[in-house]
């Protein structure tokens, strides 16, 4: 039995009348008898009774009509909302917080400009956050800094940005002409929480330049670092694109800290269906991320 069956035995129901409804539906008069007998030989009932050449719906075709009314307006809700939904194109983005606070909002703004049509939902969390959200298939993509651990997705390297120290206007370093291995040893540095990946980078960093540091400030978002270092509380901890602007205007200096990067990776589903606006939209990333200063 499909749905086929019940529409027509529900417009049959509607005329009583088999010939009308043939019309309604535009199939042959043939085609509609049979539908019915295909009905009535699966459940092991007869349906409708012919007297005096009018249909009447037997006690078996009253219950199955009273369902089959609902189920198939419900059958005709969910094509309905599924096509609608089919016509929008909505990307579900994730990001982990430097990449969401720093370029995410540019790249969408950009990505616009060549697909106006398309609707965003964006979620900026930290990647273990994010990593959920992957797996449970609330969004569709996430640029994130770091490794992800679930061999269930999939990570694509697409950018690198050095780690330096940075500091503002308001610290005493500014008016310094060379910051030496005395200063970054006594200096207050502001810095991501134990496990974010540009701790873990800076950690390293340090550790090879054998210089011992501690930490004033320990935060949670990018933001509250730079917040902190414009107003002259420490040395904080960032990567060259979190803080690219800020560089470039001269309101902050970076110190070199070696080798050191941050990476970053698009990551996605490996079972995900990559739909056309997915794979532009990904492509798009690498792409214009050759154009910041990282």
């Amino acid at each position: 039995m499909t749905i086929r069956h019940l529409r027509v035995f529900n417009e049959v129901c509607k005329y009583m009348n088999m010939t009308h409804a043939s019309r309604a539906l535009h199939v042959s008069q043939p085609s509609i008898s049979a539908t019915i007998s295909e009905l009535e030989e699966w459940y092991g009932v007869k349906l409708f009774e012919r007297l005096n050449k009018k249909l009447y719906l037997t006690d078996a075709g009253r219950t199955i009509y009273q369902h089959s009314v609902y189920l198939v307006d419900m059958f005709d809700r969910i094509e309905s909302e599924i096509r609608q939904s089919a016509s929008v194109n909505r990307l579900r983005i994730g990001a982990s917080v430097t990449i969401g606070t720093s370029i995410l909002s540019d790249l969408i703004s950009s990505y616009k400009t060549i697909s106006p049509d398309i609707s965003y939902q964006v979620y900026i969390e930290n990647t273990e956050n994010i990593q959920e959200l992957l797996l449970n298939n609330d969004i569709d993509i996430a640029l994130i800094e770091g490794q992800i651990s679930d061999p269930s997705l999939v990570s694509e390297l697409f950018a690198e940005s050095e780690i330096v120290a940075v500091y503002g206007r308001n610290h005493p370093f500014y008016e310094k002409e060379e910051i030496t291995r005395e200063d970054l040893e006594a200096a207050d540095y502001i810095v991501r929480e134990e496990g974010s990946n540009t701790r873990v980078q800076f950690e390293k960093a340090m550790a090879a330049l054998d210089i011992p540091w501690h930490a004033s400030w320990v935060c949670h978002n990018t933001q509250a670092i730079k917040n902190a270092v414009a107003a002259g509380h420490g040395v904080g901890v960032l990567s060259r694109l979190s803080v690219r602007r800020r560089l470039r205007t001269g309101e902050f200096r970076a110190i070199p800290l070696g080798e050191v990067r941050a990476k970053f990776y698009i990551v996605y589903h490996r079972d995900k269906f990559m739909t056309k606006q997915l794979k532009e939209f990904k492509q798009f990333v690498v792409n214009s991320i050759q154009n910041v200063d990282m």
